[in-house]
């Protein structure tokens, strides 16, 4: 039951937070300039968190089954491995 009420209120926060950036949309037309940086500030902060949340997300979302050939090896090695910083997407 907690987990139920958690995870709508989880939800309930995201779509506040979709229509708040939407806003946030229309606000950056006809907002003033000082508005405006204020406004691609705090875009920029949460677009940090978000690409962090994406380039884990991406990464292990490609990582092969455990057990699994997913990854082809040229012959003759033993293994293999991506270093992080090529894991994900270059921003």
């Amino acid at each position: 039951m907690l987990r139920r009420l958690r995870d709508y209120w989880h939800e309930r926060q995201h779509r506040w937070a979709l229509r708040r950036w939407e806003d946030g949309q229309r606000l950056a037309r006809v907002a003033s300039l000082s508005e405006l940086r204020e406004l691609r500030r705090k875009a920029n902060q949460l677009r940090r968190r978000l690409d962090a949340v994406n380039h884990v997300a991406i990464n292990r979302l490609t990582l092969p089954v455990i057990g699994s050939n997913a990854i082809r090896k040229p012959a003759r090695t033993e293994w293999s491995h991506r270093p992080e910083a090529w894991a994900g997407p270059v921003v």
